[in-house]
């Protein structure tokens, strides 16, 4: 979704089709805060929540909404210090407000290096509702590693149109910086490509990423988080208490295959790091990376510069 709460358009009736499922499920904030999809408070490992590494993630994910601003306006795209702009990825799929011609290529994602990491980000959509439809709760098999479950076939099909350029990227960075740690990052959408990246390229490229992503929805089924928990390490999903999106899918949704009903389920992979900001009656607001972003600066020790870095990056003003 768009990181600017301002600049987000109304939300269509697929959105509200989503609300209703979710409404039937009983889905609740208790399988997403509380350890009801079976995640520990803390990170698999013990390591703790590095403030620092989340705000400079989110910075990050912001400049994935500025790259694909910068490109509809025919404008170089570029990274501030510390951080040096290594490779972008392009994607032939699109979402609404994107305004783009069919075909074209659009930039979906980045890695940048800086200070021994290598970070690789993620671009979410401009709506909440285009990708959340509840015609896309379907799921395909995770084919990236051996016995990777299933996953929703909205984010696999984005991620497949764009692994082969992610693995080359990051096995041509692994060369150059050999001891580097790799940090996957992203907002919404993003969040959940960030999460089908994490065990992918441990297996390609020998790497054991780092995940820090923001307001990501479930992706997979109980196999495929189990998977991405003996891969990833260190995973850490942090969550707005009135963000909607991290609820959904639900974790269990009927559907089809052909004419055979069949139950999705999903499961968050751990670890959720929860904050609170905004109302939940303010879908959007509550979802938007600006306020994810301010909130997280409000915990620095100077909140005031901690946003000023962030100000007008993708219009926002945290």
């Amino acid at each position: 979704m768009n990181p600017n709460h301002s600049r987000t358009p109304h939300l269509g009736t697929s959105f509200l089709t989503t609300l209703t499922v979710i409404l039937l499920s009983g889905c609740g904030a208790e399988d997403i805060f509380n350890g009801g999809d079976g995640e520990a408070p803390t990170d698999a490992t013990g390591a703790p929540y590095e403030l620092a590494t989340a705000v400079d993630s989110a910075r990050l994910s912001l400049y994935a909404y500025q790259q694909l601003d910068d490109f509809q306006a025919n404008r170089t795209f570029t990274l501030p210090l510390p951080w040096t702009l290594e490779d972008q990825f392009y994607s032939d799929q699109r979402f609404s407000g994107e305004n783009t011609e069919a075909g074209e290529l659009l930039p979906i994602g980045f890695v940048a290096t800086a200070g021994g990491r290598i970070y690789v980000v993620f671009r979410g959509t401009k709506t909440i509702s285009e990708w959340i439809s509840n015609a896309q709760f379907a799921q395909v098999d995770y084919t990236y590693v051996a016995d990777g479950g299933m996953t929703h076939r909205g984010f696999t099909d984005l991620y497949a149109s764009i692994e082969g350029d992610v693995v080359a990227s990051i096995t041509a960075a692994k060369a150059q910086f050999p001891n580097a740690t790799i940090l996957l990052t992203g907002h919404s959408l993003g969040g959940a490509l960030a999460i089908l990246a994490g065990p992918d390229l441990e297996e390609r490229t020998g790497y054991v990423p780092v995940l820090y992503n923001f307001g990501a929805p479930r992706v997979g089924d109980p196999t495929f988080s189990q998977r991405f928990e003996g891969l990833v390490e260190t995973s850490w999903r942090t969550v707005n208490t009135n963000d909607l999106v991290p609820k959904l899918p639900p974790t269990a949704v009927p559907g089809f295959e052909g004419n055979r009903p069949v139950t999705y389920s999903y499961d968050h992979v751990h670890s959720a790091r929860t904050i609170t900001f905004g109302d939940s009656a303010d879908v959007p607001g509550s979802h938007s990376l600006c306020n994810y972003y301010s909130a997280l600066c409000d915990e620095t020790a100077d909140p005031a510069a901690c946003k000023r870095l962030a100000e007008g990056v993708a219009n926002c003003q945290p």
